[in-house]
């Protein structure tokens, strides 16, 4: 994902490059959604830290159905928070950015 400054130098060097386009039709642009921060603890290392956090809840799904007409399954599958530090762009449990919650539902 880019943002900012590296989304304006990357949309700027490909018009440039390759005279329009540039490849540009295999990218989507969105919105920034730019939420409250809230403070948070974030487990770090085995260690608590105190931060500016942003959490995102994601709802997911499961589908399923026979040729074009007869849905079989269509029912939520469950739920999860995910918090990351409010100054970080990046989001990934895996890759250390953001830590795994769970909502008080």
């Amino acid at each position: 994902n880019l943002y900012d400054k590296e989304l304006y130098d990357m949309l700027y060097a490909a018009r440039r490059e390759n005279g329009g386009s540039g490849g540009l039709p295999a990218y989507i642009l969105m919105q920034r959604i730019l939420p409250p921060p809230a403070t948070g603890i974030l487990a770090r290392h085995g260690k608590p830290t105190v931060e500016s956090t942003l959490s995102e809840l994601g709802v997911y799904g499961t589908f399923v159905r026979r040729g074009n007409a007869e849905v079989m399954i269509n029912a939520m599958a469950g739920h999860l928070v995910r918090t990351k530090a409010a100054n970080s762009n990046e989001g990934g449990v895996a890759a250390g950015f953001a830590v795994l919650n769970s909502p008080y539902l």
